[in-house]
């Protein structure tokens, strides 16, 4: 019988979740903020968007705003964007997966399947599978929640957005 995942793995796992949470919270109040809604119908617009939509939407705005290719300002929104999407595919494996035991005795491997059309794509078997310690999952989070920090600078200083969370909220 598999062994459960230790406590460390839980707490890791949790810390990605949050730290996700509080860039969604962000990215929500980008947008509700450049598309100039009031909380009631940004969260009506918005709220039930997944990520990737939001990030459409926003990207839209935002290359509104600087069409030119080569403003830094949407320069560094594109580097925000590219970073975004690696945090959300890594984000949606920690907290859709099954975590089983991992390719060393102190790792964690997920384990999800999806059906896409009529194939089964399962995630967790064969060659390219993943595998976690603790500390890893924790770099991740360290990672997200610097991501969360970029784009709320990012945002205020370019767009003048105000945000809830402040700096003392991350993880470091």
């Amino acid at each position: 019988m598999p062994k459960p995942i230790s406590p460390e793995h839980y707490q890791a796992v949790g810390e990605i979740v949050v730290v996700w949470a509080k860039l969604e919270a962000h990215l929500f109040q980008a947008l509700r903020n450049l598309s100039r809604l009031k909380m009631r119908e940004g969260l009506i617009v918005f709220w039930q968007m997944g990520c990737r939509e939001r990030m459409t939407v926003l990207q839209g705005l935002v290359l509104a705003r600087y069409p030119d290719k080569t403003n830094r300002n949407r320069q560094c929104f594109e580097t925000l964007a590219k970073r975004l999407e690696v945090a959300c595919v890594l984000r949606n494996i920690t907290a859709h997966s099954i975590w089983l035991p991992g390719l060393k005795d102190d790792e964690v491997s997920p384990f999800d399947f999806d059906f896409r059309g009529s194939q089964a794509k399962v995630t967790g078997r064969g060659p390219k599978r993943l595998s976690y310690s603790p500390a890893a999952l924790h770099k991740e989070a360290l990672k997200i929640d610097r991501l969360a920090e970029d784009f709320k600078d990012f945002f205020t200083q370019s767009f003048g957005v105000r945000f809830l969370h402040s700096k003392k909220a991350s993880l470091d």
